[in-house]
């Protein structure tokens, strides 16, 4: 099984490659290379290696971004939020094109599979149980919170295996992950401010791994591997299967058709307008729902952090310390939610994709009068948010007194991330045009764009103390907003196309 995984992997590779014209021509990699078998033989024996240097590597990475960052001992418990949040979207039993293939085509047994992949999640977590708690400690001249950190690491790859085998006969599972998952988050917070040891954490996390061990034996769940194995084949495969494939279940169609009211659409919009409009209401899902979730999540957020401030719950926290941890938590789930993302991808796979097949879409007038309109959309998109934050700013200014410089400082903060996550998403489509009609092979540049927002993501955010802030902001702001329009209206006639 790993030599054939190994050869689907090697030939992906060389396929993007050879489509590389730049890269073809100066290592001069043509189809041939597909039939030389004895190379891939050779190249075979070093794929574990290959692997776990890789693993290796985007460790370095993420403890490179912490090196950003100024640390206190208490810190790294933002770190075990973080590493709680991968271990609730993480499932041992998710797999990529690949495993599909392994599994349907080569007939391999799903045992070989789960446990090939057991392994191999297992290495990743060892390398980096050995990498990131070493060098954390070493950072903040403390080795005391090195076994805890360890035992997280592997404590969340466990939990995300069992989890999901716990609640896989809950019908609405949703209704008791999220109030845990808010509820640990909670608990973790608390210990963050009160600097409470986090070795308590150890209590719950070992009777929960003793439990789920005692019911999974038990009950005898093992055979249900397979079950949520191919219940993840079956949504994975409605997912990709077609022109409709990835955003059938986002789309919404009329069921009713009044006359008066498409009338009045028509003479209400023109054009690219009534186009966008279109495709924003039978995309509302899209939109719509991350924003009302994100917006809720916002929501209750400001209240808690509302009531602490209230009560007075916390009198030693410092204001400026809650600033930049509400800064953070925003940021990252802007990124989380992807709303930027996941709408420019239906533009395109849905819409632009077909269109740029005919000239006069390709044309820079027509080009340019989209993405206004579509830019126009994306400040729209931002206005919930944005009001939010605002409310809670004055409430925490004029009714909570607290100070002006960092309370208008996280008000500007916000304005400026949630304007700049829509711009950027825009932007990068037009100028790099990073999706292929499957959407399964983006472009480095929005894993340049992933880094550098976790790296502002978990940095100590010391402008958020500058006098000057809002100026400066408004100021990069502005001159990012020009310079992008300027590039789009230059040079997307020729970088705006669509790749198969």
């Amino acid at each position: 099984m790993n030599e054939i995984l190994f050869r689907l992997k090697f030939n992906s590779l060389l396929h993007w490659l050879i489509n590389s014209k730049i890269i073809s021509r100066i290592f001069r990699i043509n189809d041939k290379l597909y039939r030389d078998y004895q190379l891939k033989h050779d190249l075979q024996k070093y794929m574990p290696v290959f692997s776990i240097l890789f693993d290796v590597l985007k460790h370095l990475i993420y403890l490179l971004i912490f090196i950003l960052a100024s640390f206190e001992i208490s810190e790294f418990m933002i770190w075990f939020i973080f590493l709680m949040l991968a271990g609730f979207s993480t499932k041992v039993l998710a797999y990529d094109e690949n495993m599909k293939i392994l599994f349907q085509s080569f007939k391999i047994p799903f045992n070989d599979i789960f446990y090939f992949k057991l392994k191999r999640r297992f290495i990743n977590r060892l390398t980096y149980a050995l990498i990131f708690p070493l060098g954390f400690s070493l950072l903040i001249k403390s080795f005391k919170f090195l076994p805890f950190m360890i035992f997280s690491i592997f404590f969340f790859m466990y939990f995300a295996e069992s989890f999901t085998l716990l609640i896989y006969k809950i019908k609405k599972p949703k209704y008791l992950q999220y109030p845990l998952f808010i509820s640990l988050i909670l608990i973790c917070i608390v210990f963050l401010f009160k600097q409470i040891n986090p070795y308590y954490l150890l209590i719950p996390m070992m009777v929960y791994l003793v439990l789920s061990l005692f019911v999974i034996y038990k009950q005898q769940r093992i055979e249900l591997f397979f079950d949520i194995f191919m219940k993840n084949i079956n949504d994975f495969d409605e997912s990709i299967k077609s022109l409709d494939d990835l955003f059938t279940k986002e789309t919404e169609m009329d069921k009713n058709v009044y006359p008066e009211k498409s009338l009045s659409i028509i003479h209400k919009y023109k054009s690219y307008n009534l186009y966008q409009y279109l495709f924003l209401s039978r995309h509302k899902r899209i939109w719509y729902k991350p924003l009302r979730n994100s917006s809720l999540i916002q929501l209750a957020v400001y209240l808690v952090f509302t009531g602490i401030f209230y009560f007075d719950v916390m009198s030693s926290a410092d204001y400026q310390m809650f600033i930049i941890i509400l800064t953070s938590i925003y940021i990252y789930f802007l990124y989380m939610l992807d709303t930027g993302q996941r709408l420019v991808k239906a533009y395109y796979r849905n819409g632009d994709y077909h269109l740029l097949h005919y000239a006069f879409y390709r044309r820079k007038s027509e080009i340019y009068k989209q993405f206004l309109i579509r830019l126009k959309d994306s400040f729209i998109f931002s206005f919930v948010p944005i009001s939010i934050n605002l409310i809670f700013s004055l409430i925490w200014l004029f009714w909570l007194k607290m100070p002006l410089g960092p309370t208008l400082n996280f008000f500007i903060s916000i304005v400026f991330f949630t304007l700049f996550f829509n711009i950027s998403y825009l932007f990068i489509y037009y100028i790099f045009q990073p999706y292929n009609y499957n959407l399964d092979k983006p472009k480095f540049v929005l894993t340049i764009f992933g880094i550098f927002t976790y790296v502002i993501a978990y940095m100590d955010k010391p402008w958020l103390s500058y006098e000057y802030l809002g100026i400066i902001f408004i100021i990069i702001l502005i001159v990012y907003l020009i310079l992008s329009t300027i590039l789009v209206y230059h040079f997307s006639p020729k970088t705006f196309k669509y790749r198969d």
